[in-house]
Protein backbone atom coordinates (compact mmCIF):
# COMPACT_ATOMS: atom_id res chain seq x y z
CA UNK A 1 0.00 0.00 0.00
CA UNK A 2 1.65 2.85 -0.75
CA UNK A 3 2.42 5.59 2.02
CA UNK A 4 0.11 8.59 -0.18
CA UNK A 5 -2.84 6.23 -0.07
CA UNK A 6 -2.51 5.79 3.41
CA UNK A 7 -2.56 9.09 4.56
CA UNK A 8 -5.71 9.56 2.59
CA UNK A 9 -7.12 6.52 4.40
CA UNK A 10 -6.41 7.94 7.61
CA UNK A 11 -7.72 11.20 6.68
CA UNK A 12 -10.67 9.66 5.43
CA UNK A 13 -11.28 8.06 8.73
CA UNK A 14 -10.68 10.87 10.96
CA UNK A 15 -13.75 12.95 8.95
CA UNK A 16 -16.21 9.64 9.47
CA UNK A 17 -16.07 8.46 5.92
CA UNK A 18 -16.23 5.08 6.32
CA UNK A 19 -17.93 4.07 3.33
CA UNK A 20 -15.40 6.15 1.20
CA UNK A 21 -12.69 4.21 3.09
CA UNK A 22 -13.93 0.86 2.70
CA UNK A 23 -14.30 1.62 -1.19
CA UNK A 24 -10.51 2.71 -1.17
CA UNK A 25 -9.11 -0.45 0.44
CA UNK A 26 -11.05 -1.98 -1.90
CA UNK A 27 -9.28 -0.46 -4.81
CA UNK A 28 -5.86 -0.75 -3.41
CA UNK A 29 -6.42 -4.36 -2.53
CA UNK A 30 -7.00 -4.69 -6.43
CA UNK A 31 -10.12 -7.02 -6.11
CA UNK A 32 -11.90 -6.27 -9.13
CA UNK A 33 -15.37 -7.99 -7.94
CA UNK A 34 -15.45 -6.16 -4.75
CA UNK A 35 -14.67 -2.66 -6.87
CA UNK A 36 -17.86 -2.87 -8.76
CA UNK A 37 -20.31 -5.29 -7.50
CA UNK A 38 -19.76 -5.93 -3.75
CA UNK A 39 -20.27 -2.31 -2.09
CA UNK A 40 -22.03 0.89 -3.06
CA UNK A 41 -23.02 4.19 -0.93
CA UNK A 42 -25.82 5.78 -1.40
CA UNK A 43 -25.68 9.47 -0.25
CA UNK A 44 -24.30 8.66 3.45
CA UNK A 45 -25.33 4.81 3.54
CA UNK A 46 -22.90 1.63 2.83
CA UNK A 47 -24.83 -1.23 0.94
CA UNK A 48 -23.22 -4.34 0.85
CA UNK A 49 -24.15 -5.93 -2.45
CA UNK A 50 -23.23 -8.97 -3.35
CA UNK A 51 -25.87 -10.50 -5.84
CA UNK A 52 -25.68 -6.50 -8.06
CA UNK A 53 -25.40 -8.61 -11.07
CA UNK A 54 -28.20 -10.68 -10.73
CA UNK A 55 -30.55 -8.70 -8.31
CA UNK A 56 -33.02 -6.15 -8.96
CA UNK A 57 -32.52 -3.92 -5.97
CA UNK A 58 -28.79 -4.31 -5.75
CA UNK A 59 -28.50 -3.66 -9.13
CA UNK A 60 -30.66 -0.48 -9.23
CA UNK A 61 -28.77 0.77 -6.07
CA UNK A 62 -25.59 0.64 -8.37
CA UNK A 63 -26.67 2.31 -11.87
CA UNK A 64 -28.71 4.69 -10.38
CA UNK A 65 -26.52 5.71 -7.19
CA UNK A 66 -30.32 5.89 -5.59
CA UNK A 67 -32.17 4.06 -2.94
CA UNK A 68 -34.50 1.93 -4.52
CA UNK A 69 -37.84 3.28 -4.84
CA UNK A 70 -36.73 6.36 -3.70
CA UNK A 71 -39.17 8.73 -4.75
CA UNK A 72 -42.24 6.23 -2.90
CA UNK A 73 -40.18 6.64 0.53
CA UNK A 74 -39.85 10.50 -0.16
CA UNK A 75 -43.18 10.51 -0.52
CA UNK A 76 -44.25 8.88 2.91
CA UNK A 77 -41.42 10.49 4.87
CA UNK A 78 -43.41 12.98 5.62
CA UNK A 79 -46.26 11.19 7.31
CA UNK A 80 -43.14 9.24 9.86
CA UNK A 81 -43.02 11.16 13.09
CA UNK A 82 -39.95 11.47 14.71
CA UNK A 83 -39.59 8.60 17.37
CA UNK A 84 -41.78 6.83 15.10
CA UNK A 85 -41.76 2.62 15.59
CA UNK A 86 -41.55 1.19 12.33
CA UNK A 87 -42.25 -2.11 10.87
CA UNK A 88 -40.21 -3.36 7.55
CA UNK A 89 -41.68 -6.34 6.83
CA UNK A 90 -39.71 -8.30 3.96
CA UNK A 91 -36.90 -6.48 4.47
CA UNK A 92 -34.31 -7.53 1.80
CA UNK A 93 -31.51 -5.97 2.21
CA UNK A 94 -31.96 -3.24 4.11
CA UNK A 95 -33.27 -0.63 1.33
CA UNK A 96 -35.95 0.41 2.92
CA UNK A 97 -35.01 0.19 6.69
CA UNK A 98 -31.72 2.37 6.41
CA UNK A 99 -33.26 5.23 4.37
CA UNK A 100 -35.76 5.53 7.13
CA UNK A 101 -33.09 4.99 10.05
CA UNK A 102 -31.20 8.03 8.28
CA UNK A 103 -33.61 10.15 6.43
CA UNK A 104 -36.83 10.14 9.73
CA UNK A 105 -35.20 9.70 13.15
CA UNK A 106 -37.30 6.95 14.10
CA UNK A 107 -37.24 5.19 17.69
CA UNK A 108 -37.21 2.06 16.21
CA UNK A 109 -37.48 -0.44 13.10
CA UNK A 110 -37.89 -4.07 13.30
CA UNK A 111 -36.70 -5.24 9.55
CA UNK A 112 -38.00 -9.17 9.42
CA UNK A 113 -36.70 -10.91 6.09
CA UNK A 114 -37.13 -14.68 5.57
CA UNK A 115 -35.25 -15.80 3.02
CA UNK A 116 -31.51 -16.89 5.18
CA UNK A 117 -28.52 -15.48 2.44
CA UNK A 118 -30.43 -11.84 2.17
CA UNK A 119 -31.46 -12.05 5.57
CA UNK A 120 -27.32 -12.18 6.58
CA UNK A 121 -26.93 -9.77 3.78
CA UNK A 122 -29.60 -7.18 6.20
CA UNK A 123 -27.66 -7.70 8.76
CA UNK A 124 -24.03 -7.32 7.69
CA UNK A 125 -26.04 -4.15 6.18
CA UNK A 126 -27.41 -2.67 9.19
CA UNK A 127 -23.72 -3.27 10.62
CA UNK A 128 -21.88 -1.52 8.01
CA UNK A 129 -23.97 1.65 8.54
CA UNK A 130 -23.60 1.26 12.91
CA UNK A 131 -27.92 1.05 12.81
CA UNK A 132 -27.16 -2.16 14.95
CA UNK A 133 -29.14 -0.06 18.25
CA UNK A 134 -31.92 1.52 15.79
CA UNK A 135 -32.89 -1.84 13.46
Amino acid sequence: MALKNTKTLVCLLQYGCLGVAISLLMWMSNDIQAKFFKYRIVRNVLFYTPNAPVDLIQSLLHTTGNFFEERELNAIKKYIPPEAVILDIGANIGNHSLYWATECNPKKIYAFEPIPDTFNILKRNVELNFQSERI
